[in-house]
């Protein structure tokens, strides 16, 4: 992770994040995103969602920069057993739902 990269994370965690799970669940989410193959491990970031996933994994709420809204936290793909949040936000974005 380069110090750009850092920053942002730091920045995201700071800012973006509303609410926060406890660790017991930010641990269950980070093991999933760290055996993903949509995880750009250098940069620490989803490759779907350009997350930030130290700091999307703490999150139970966030503010969501690309889409510019306020959100439930989830895995864009419904890895972390949240396909029905995925899905509510698909069909917002216009985005085929999960099968």
């Amino acid at each position: 992770m380069n110090v750009f990269e850092k920053i942002g994370a730091i920045l995201a965690d700071k800012t973006l994040v509303h609410e926060r799970v406890d660790a017991t669940e930010k641990s269950r989410r980070l093991a999933i995103c760290e055996s993903c193959d949509r995880l750009d491990t250098e940069a620490r970031r989803c490759k779907v969602c350009k997350c930030f996933v130290d700091a999307k994994t703490s999150a139970l709420t966030n503010f969501n920069p690309l889409r510019g809204r306020n959100e439930v936290t989830h895995c864009p793909m419904g890895f972390w057993g949240d396909v029905d949040v995925a899905n509510k936000y698909r069909g917002i974005d216009g985005i085929v739902p999960i099968q």
